[in-house]
């Protein structure tokens, strides 16, 4: 049978028959079993606690694994035969089938079918995920950035981001969706546990995931919330309340989502402002230079020395153009702000205020409104966030060309010295244009402001 060509390399190349496998009708895909593999996605995957490395080939029309590794796992072999044309008017036949489940980084997969290959005919690669298996897990791939994207059946995303062997670097769930476990009844002005059903992978027991309820408001009566907030993998119930009349919250209704919490880097310490100049020499390496070129850097940075930050708190106005948001449709987009166990929403108020005392943010009346989402760095604090997600959607992104790299490095043609700069919270020296503002706007339990500086997370910032 003829095979389409692929995108795959090596001396010995196999076509799938798809009627030989039960298939629907399509023309032959190569597989890549015997030839290098180094321009597949290596991934690890669990199979019966163990594991095992894996290509997965979107050509590819079946999955297959070996002899030797359905043996070692302790597979059942059927006796279906799938028949592999080589190219080279030869044909191999299977050794039958196998169907077992796996898992990748801790996220479960549907039950798969395997074709078994004899093992004489590749020692490199013991398992292969074809098309097959990516459609009966809807599964898509960013070879780009390493990533495997699974859409679960119930909602929501795990994004799995490998490095060159195959080994996670982050797992990062999207969305998920949680449901009642239990019937709950939910009194007036009270609050009650609403058991949780949430299928979260095997992920780490310090893994941090974000509990939001904003999805709800169509399913559930507008009257009843829940307390949006940072969980764990082990966290069982959610606190919900209602204002206005008593509800029953059915098992199996949809409550909210989770998503992980991402974990961003310490905040680094700014040099301090007003340094004299043996301080600086002690703190500056220009060892290369000599004598005189030293001086002269010295003497140029006491010159400026108001330029240098003296910590988190001194934060400096960029000289540029004021950002300016323009949108397709000026209608205000007002989303209720979240509700936070007590000690979130006072980081949040007092995070609030000492932006306020800084000139960042301001008192608004704007109809505009987006919520704010706390995100745990990694030394354990809170940084407040705001979740543009609306706004960005009725929001005209900016056409900018990008600089040409190829112009940019032949511009520095010549050039012996190199000097790299770095904004004290760079978004917060950027201004925002006075009638732009009341869109940025954001409320808290307590207050509604708006930012008077860029703020991270809006579209074209």
């Amino acid at each position: 049978m003829p095979g389409s060509s692929g995108t795959l390399d090596g001396a010995a190349q196999i076509v799938v028959s798809a009627e030989s496998i039960a298939l629907p009708l399509m023309p032959g895909k190569l597989v890549n079993l015997v030839g290098g593999s180094d321009l597949l996605l290596r991934v690890m995957v669990q199979i019966n606690n163990k594991e095992v490395l894996a290509v997965i080939d979107s050509g590819a029309i079946a999955s297959l694994m070996s002899l030797e590794l359905a043996q070692s796992l302790n597979l059942s072999i059927s006796s279906d035969e799938c028949i592999f044309s080589v190219i080279g008017d030869k044909s191999v036949s299977s050794l039958g089938k196998v169907e077992c489940s796996l898992s990748i980084h801790g996220v479960p997969m549907a039950d798969n079918t395997f074709c078994v290959f004899p093992t004489v005919i590749s020692n490199r690669i013991p398992l292969l995920l074809g098309v097959d298996f990516l459609q009966n897990n809807g599964i898509e791939l960013c070879i780009k950035k390493r990533l495997i994207v699974k859409h679960c059946t119930t909602g929501g995303t795990a994004e799995i981001y490998l490095d060159d062997l195959g080994h996670s670097r982050q797992v990062m769930l999207v969305g998920l969706k949680c449901f009642a476990n239990s019937d709950v009844h939910v009194e007036p002005g009270k609050v009650e546990a609403v058991p949780l059903d949430c299928p979260l992978p095997n992920i780490e027991p310090d893994h941090m995931l974000f509990y939001s309820d904003d999805a709800i408001d169509h399913s559930l009566s507008n009257d009843i919330r829940g307390f949006s907030g940072i969980a764990g993998p082990n966290t069982r119930h959610v606190l919900m309340t209602t204002g206005g009349s008593a509800l029953t919250i059915k098992k199996g209704q949809f409550i909210g989502t989770v998503s992980t919490v991402v974990q961003l880097p310490s905040d680094q310490t700014a040099q301090p402002n007003g340094i004299d100049i043996e301080e600086l020499k002690s703190q500056v390496n220009i060892a290369v230079l000599n004598s005189d070129q030293q001086s002269q850097v010295f003497s140029m940075l006491c010159k400026f020395g108001s330029v240098f930050s003296g910590g988190d708190t001194d934060i400096g106005l960029a000289c540029v153009t004021e950002h300016n948001i323009k949108l397709t449709n000026d209608t205000p987009i007002f989303q209720r702000p979240r509700r936070f166990p007590p000690p979130i929403a006072d980081e949040i108020e007092r995070q609030c205020h000492e932006l306020n005392s800084l000139d960042i943010i301001e008192p608004s009346n704007s109809p505009w409104s987006s919520p704010v989402v706390p995100v745990r760095k990694k030394d354990g604090s809170i940084r407040m966030c705001i979740d543009y997600r609306q706004l960005n959607r009725v929001t005209v992104p900016d056409k900018f060309p990008v600089p040409n790299l190829a112009d940019s490095i032949f511009g520095l043609h010549g050039t012996k010295f190199f000097t790299r700069l770095d904004l004290v919270r760079g978004y917060y020296q950027i201004p925002i244009d006075e009638q732009s503002r009341p869109f940025t706007a954001f409320s808290t339990p307590r207050n509604h402001w708006q930012f008077k500086r860029l703020s991270f997370g809006l579209r074209n910032a």
